[in-house]
């Protein structure tokens, strides 16, 4: 880790690994979507590279952590997800940090997601952006 402060943004969640590895990674992960232009800015500030591809994403970035991500209440409490996955479009309020890596040059500021604060759950597979209406929007 290096000495970037951490911010905080507000965003919806796709992409959720929260308490799962994805098959093709070794940490755990979530996209945060739909950035303000004003977290875009803070973010670009400490060499963040942002993503757009072009669909109900938005501008976004992949928060890692090596520990599984528990999503807490505005409380501060566990979220209870009573079963249930982070579905895509599922609002947080999220605590990023920062750090540097062996591809930083490359691929830009790596971000970590230090905290998840669920605002508006929305359950998978209840409505949600699947991943199958992502992959149409393909150009």
């Amino acid at each position: 880790m290096s000495n970037f402060k951490p911010i905080t943004v507000e965003g919806t969640i796709h992409w959720a690994f929260l308490d799962r590895l994805p098959e093709q990674g070794n940490k755990y992960q979530a996209d945060v979507c739909n950035l303000s232009d004003k977290a875009v800015t803070a973010l670009e500030e400490f060499g963040v590279k942002i993503k757009n591809k072009g669909d109900a994403r938005g501008n976004y970035v992949t928060g890692k952590s090596t520990k599984e991500i528990i999503p807490l209440t505005p409380e501060g409490k566990q979220f209870d997800l009573q079963g249930a996955l982070v579905g895509n479009g599922t609002k947080a309020k999220v605590v990023l940090g920062f750090y540097n890596h062996a591809y930083t040059a490359k691929y830009g500021t790596g971000v970590g997601l230090n905290r998840l604060t669920i605002t508006d759950f929305i359950p998978y597979g209840s409505g949600a952006v699947t991943a199958n209406e992502l992959m149409d929007d393909v150009l």
